[in-house]
Formats: structure tokens, sequence, C-alpha cells
């Protein structure tokens, strides 16, 4: 099972199927879908197997984590550790726009890199990005990953990171 996790701001609570209309009203934001779902909407029944996936991998210390600023009980975002086709980890972050650059984004994946490091004693972590989205890249960037390949996807050049444990360290917090 995945913990709940708190930072300053934030509280990251594990992804309960009762979240499943908060989640798809943010993954349908036309912002958030654009990179995160190939700008694809998606049906209640794809988020609803989407959120089974990741509740189904909170039991090996994976999955989705719901995202609160404070004590607002709205999702600000949601953050995850999930399986890729390859042996690896993949990091993920979506926020609401109205909850862009305040650092939440680097705070929540911050406490999620100090799980899968420490908690599960992962080595490494893996992300794709594709070239247009430059907040993402930056993000990953800000959290120490570094390029280490590109490819070209269906629509997009496609940027390779990775972060090996030993060189993880958690950014200085935003003022």
């Amino acid at each position: 099972m995945i913990p709940t996790i708190e930072t300053g701001r934030l509280t990251l609570s594990p992804a309960a199927a009762g979240d499943l209309d908060a989640l798809l009203e943010l993954w349908r934001e036309p912002e958030v879908r654009r990179y995160l779902w190939n700008d694809r909407e998606l049906s209640r029944e794809k988020a609803a197997g989407i959120l089974d996936g990741a509740i189904a991998a909170s039991e090996h210390g994976a999955g989705l984590w719901t995202v609160r600023v404070g004590d607002d009980d709205a999702l600000a975002g949601c953050v995850g550790l999930r399986p890729t086709e390859q042996p690896a980890i993949e990091p993920l972050a979506a926020f609401h726009p109205r909850h862009w650059g305040r650092g939440y984004a680097t705070e929540a994946l911050g406490a999620l890199l100090d799980h899968a490091f420490g908690t599960l004693g992962l080595a490494w972590l893996s992300a794709i990005v594709a070239e247009p989205d430059t907040g993402s890249a930056r993000l990953l960037e800000r959290l120490g990953f570094r390029r280490t390949e590109m490819a070209m996807g269906q629509k997009h050049l496609l940027i390779a990171y990775a972060l090996a444990a030993p060189d993880w360290h958690r950014p200085p917090p935003r003022p």
C-alpha cells in the first residue's frame, strides 16, 4: 500500500475509486490532456481503467496520489509512479492550470522521489517528454533528471530523461 505524504503545503493521498470524478475532470482539462493524453479526451471508462491500474500498482509502492493544497478539499492535481513497458518506473504529474507556477508540482514530485528512492529503494527513474512540453522538461530538470536520448514519436520528438538515486537532491522550496 502507498502512504499518504504531507509536505509543507500539500497532502498527497493514495488515489481511490471515489476520486474518479475529480480525476476525470482534471484529465479532461484541455491544457492538462494536451501532453498527458496526447490531446485526446478520456472516456469515463478509460479513466476508470487508468485509476484501477494505479490502485493495483499501489500494492508494490507505485501508483497514483491525489494532491490537495492546505485544507482545501478540491483536487489541485495528481502525481504518480507508473511502471512502464521497459523495466522502469516513470514519475508523472498533472495539475489544474489554476495551480501552475506556484511550485506545487516540484514539491509534490520531490516528495514522491523521496518515497521512490528512500522507501522503495529504487535505483533510478526514467521519464519521456514530448519536445513541445517545455513545462514538464523544466520540472524534470529542476528535480535533477538528465536527458539521455531522443527519438521521433507519432507527433513530436520525444526526449528521454533519467535520474539515478545517488544524484537525487531535493531542490530548495519556493518562497
